[in-house]
């Protein structure tokens, strides 16, 4: 939930969705190993 909040946030500032999609994969790749 706390990461969607941020993607979201970043979203908005910078208005650009290629950007949320990079911080989503790094979260999910760091949560991995």
């Amino acid at each position: 939930r706390g990461a969607f909040s941020v993607v979201r946030r970043c979203v908005k500032i910078s208005s650009g969705q290629e950007y949320a999609a990079k911080i989503i994969n790094t979260k999910k790749l760091s949560a991995r190993g």
